[in-house]
């Protein structure tokens, strides 16, 4: 039986704040429910209206699958814009990060409307949005609506590569042919006397490697600057093309294949997708310090949806057989042996955090050697970013209801 809508649940994170500690790992015991206003966000004031706010929220989407059944393959955006004057993003999170980690390049997608027809096989659309500062990643999927008419597309994704940038130099100054180039997509070759070397831009236009002393590129135009430390040799360029173009804030997208069907501008809708990975519970990062011959195998270890947590244990042998445990978040658990099943409760589900059977053990312990390893929740961190304009008309309604689904 494959998972359903009713076996996923959102969940809130830890700290749910304006501060720097907002978010962190996943609380079993805050589900939100669909439909009631102020689930994350506040109510916006009429102060923060005038003045303007740029605020942050954590969620987490979770598979509580009373069978343990993994989820694949799924995907999650906002469906419409908010109805007031504000704009809204999403974007994947991790599994502990706080409102502290957001930084550097993040691909916030969103909600837009259509801005011109489509015809059944089109492979472009354009999309208005709120700004022109929302991402359109390349191969990403992207829902389209009128309510009665559903397709789901894929933008497109065209790579460049080796395009030659010169040898011989220390610097470089040259432009790439296509345009515009994909933010983070940018790769740098090139040889250190016969050592080769790769150089990354960071999606915000600056780019680092070793032996460089400052690089830059200009996404829209494909100016690449590279000052090298020494000669760099052999130099070329693998990019990807950038799906997507800005007239104002209209954005007119290439498309990997054609769409299904025929659609007018009113009232049709475009969501740019967040991939959902797997589903499912994971452990990992094992560590085994014994020097008597211990073993474990973690891939014996039990986990459930509805039980484990992010979180990382460590068990300390108290003599050859029995151990105590003790989580980074969840603590001191009870005391166990390698001689009988272990499974202590995750106290906010009652089901177990963990399983750890007998046949999981392997040689011989003594006190003192210690087990450790992590495991990680059937769920996944996503953000939302809420821009309150400075003088925003009306009053911006709270935006953590009504647009938001999974597929």
């Amino acid at each position: 039986m494959p998972l359903s809508i009713a076996d996923m649940q959102y969940l809130k994170p830890a700290t749910v704040t304006n501060g720097n500690t907002n978010g962190g790992r996943m609380n079993e015991s805050q589900v939100i429910v669909s439909g009631a206003t102020n689930n994350l966000f506040d109510r916006i004031t009429e102060a923060e209206r005038v003045a303007g706010l740029t605020r942050y929220r954590k969620f987490f989407i979770a598979n509580r699958n009373a069978a343990d059944l993994p989820g694949y393959s799924g995907l999650f955006c906002s469906k419409v814009a908010p109805d007031g004057g504000d704009r809204v993003y999403v974007s994947n999170g991790t599994q502990r990060d706080t409102a502290v980690d957001l930084t550097g390049f993040i691909e916030w997608v969103g909600a837009g409307t259509l801005a011109q027809p489509i015809q059944a096989a089109d492979e472009e659309i354009q999309v208005a949005f709120r700004a022109n500062d929302y991402e359109v990643p390349n191969a990403r999927a992207i829902l389209i609506t009128n309510g009665t008419t559903t397709d789901f597309a894929t933008t497109a994704h065209e790579g460049i590569t080796d395009e030659v940038v010169g040898t011989g130099q220390s610097s470089y100054s040259v432009t790439l042919a296509t345009t515009p180039i994909d933010k983070a997509s940018l790769v740098i070759s090139y040889l250190i006397s016969s050592t080769p070397y790769t150089a990354t831009d960071d999606g915000l236009g600056i780019i680092t490697g070793t032996g460089i002393t400052s690089a830059s590129i200009d996404y829209a135009t494909g100016d690449l600057s590279i000052t090298g430390s020494t000669t760099l040799l052999t130099v070329t360029a693998t990019y990807a093309k950038q799906c997507f173009t800005w007239t104002g804030n209209t954005a007119t997208i290439t498309l990997a294949g054609q769409v299904a069907n025929a659609y007018a501008t009113n009232n049709t809708n475009v969501g740019v997708c967040i991939f959902l990975t797997q589903l499912a519970p994971t452990a990992d990062s094992k560590i085994v310090t014994s020097g008597t011959g211990g073993t474990f195998d973690l891939s014996a270890v039990a986990l459930e949806n509805r039980g484990t947590v992010e979180d990382d244990f460590t068990i300390t042998f108290t003599g050859a057989t029995a151990f105590t445990i003790s989580g980074l978040y969840e603590g001191a658990l009870q005391t166990g042996s390698v001689n009988s099943e272990y499974a202590p409760l995750n106290p906010r589900t009652t089901r177990p955090l963990v399983t750890i059977p007998v046949a999981a053990w392997g040689g011989t312990f003594a006190s003192g050697n210690t087990v450790a390893f992590s495991t990680h929740p059937a769920a996944l961190g996503i953000w939302i970013k809420n821009i309150i304009p400075a003088g925003t008309s009306g009053a911006a309604r709270d935006t953590d209801t009504g647009y938001l689904f999974v597929e």
